[in-house]
């Protein structure tokens, strides 16, 4: 059977949510910042095996830690910071962020700036 390629949507989520390990599947629970709530907000929930999550933060890690991605960043940054320092963009106009995938990385859709950062709520 043949899988037809379709272009996935694309949700935003400004930070884990919740995060819920268990021995055979996992849930990572996303969510948004919301001023009006200490947590944040949850905006999708997908669950997974729990073998799949821990090499998809083994890649994701691998990711960061490579120096093209580090370089690629600091490029990106350069070159926004230019870009505000001369009056090309505003800062209420969507930032360019680096986004890495196994194998490949792209620049993106807009990433929030400035909000803060919770830490994990593990669940059982």
């Amino acid at each position: 059977m043949t899988a037809k390629r379709e272009q996935l949507p694309v949700l935003y989520a400004d930070q884990p949510a919740q995060l819920a390990l268990g021995p055979f599947v996992s849930r990572l629970t996303l969510g948004v910042v919301d001023e009006h709530s200490e947590d944040p907000v949850p905006v999708l929930s997908f669950s997974m095996p729990t073998i799949a999550l821990l090499q998809m933060a083994k890649e994701i890690v691998q990711q960061i830690e490579n120096p093209t991605f580090s370089k690629r960043v600091a490029r990106t940054l350069a070159v926004t910071a230019e870009r505000w320092a001369s009056g090309e963009i505003q800062l209420d106009q969507p930032k360019i962020v680096v986004e890495a995938e196994p194998g490949k990385s792209a620049k993106t859709a807009p990433k929030r700036q400035g909000t803060p950062r919770r830490r994990l709520k593990a669940t059982e």
